[in-house]
């Protein structure tokens, strides 16, 4: 796992495992595991973006920007 960021203002936080990866043709914002409908909800929930590299493993990159909060009164 690593967390880096750029000087805009966008992080990138990438999850890597060096495993067989998804078969060929599998579409990983498809598949309906509990743990990947998690990962796209909070995704969704922090306005970013999920891009999967499956080379090597597979490889999750969760791409987002610091969100500003309003004071709660």
């Amino acid at each position: 796992m690593c967390l880096s960021s750029d000087q805009s203002g966008l992080f990138i936080l990438r999850i890597r495992d060096d495993g067989i990866g998804l078969p060929a043709g599998m579409d990983a914002a498809r598949i309906g595991t509990l743990g990947l409908q998690l990962v796209n909800i909070l995704v969704a929930q922090i306005d970013g973006r999920m891009e999967v590299i499956n080379d090597y493993g597979i490889e999750f990159r969760i791409y987002f920007r610091e969100l500003k909060y309003r004071e709660r009164s």
